[in-house]
């Protein structure tokens, strides 16, 4: 992405990122032991299940969905860095009062205006901070689509959340950083997610032990 960064709570724009990344143009993985992992038929799929939830169902999804981004080192020392010492720190206690179920639109707007004054120019960053800067970029984007999945009451918004960590997954494995099981993983436990809050026994879920 080339040029500063802004705008993560423009929705039409977040999700057109989110819509026409890796996924669209890439639309079946095919990892080194041969599996074919086809992203976009699982979007569409986690996209149906979706409509079956309410609000408060979806954006607890959706939160579940990206939090190991809030707790990757990179990216935490990354935003850290650009926008100040406890920036990750006070965006988690944001994502742990919504999962509580202590939030209300008035706070997700300004959660919102927070997101829209993270920024930083990509042009300037070093080689070494181009892991981070992405993955920063895909979890701001994922924030953005978590409120605006709720205020406005989009399936789609959630559901770009859940592609946005699979983006992200996939970039390490591309790199090396992860094993490509990693990905094939993380689909799987996004169903088993969904099944145990269609069934209302996402009390057995917890954002610490969310891998």
């Amino acid at each position: 992405m080339a040029g500063k960064r802004s705008g993560f709570c423009a929705a039409e724009q977040l999700y057109a990122d989110g819509a026409a990344g890796r996924f669209v143009k890439q639309e079946v993985f095919l990892t080194s032991y041969g599996d074919e992992v086809n992203i976009t038929m699982h979007i569409s799929q986690l996209t149906k299940r979706l409509a079956l939830f309410n609000s408060v169902q979806r954006i607890k999804f959706g939160i579940w969905c990206l939090w190991p981004m809030i707790n990757d080192f990179e990216i935490k020392k990354f935003l850290d860095k650009i926008n100040g010492d406890g920036t990750c720190s006070h965006l988690a206690e944001e994502l742990k009062a919504i999962w509580s179920g202590n939030f209300s639109p008035e706070r997700l707007h300004l959660l919102c205006t927070y997101l829209e004054d993270i920024d930083w120019d990509q042009d300037e960053i070093d080689e070494d901070d181009e892991s981070a800067s992405q993955g920063a970029m895909d979890f701001l984007g994922g924030m953005s689509s978590l409120v605006h999945g709720y205020l406005d009451d989009s399936i789609e918004y959630i559901a770009n959340c859940a592609e946005l960590i699979i983006n992200r997954i996939s970039y390490l494995i591309d790199f090396g950083r992860l094993d490509d099981s990693a990905l094939g993983a993380e689909l799987k436990k996004q169903m088993v997610t969904l099944s145990l809050i269609n069934k209302k026994e996402d009390f057995s879920l917890s954002l610490e032990n969310r891998l």
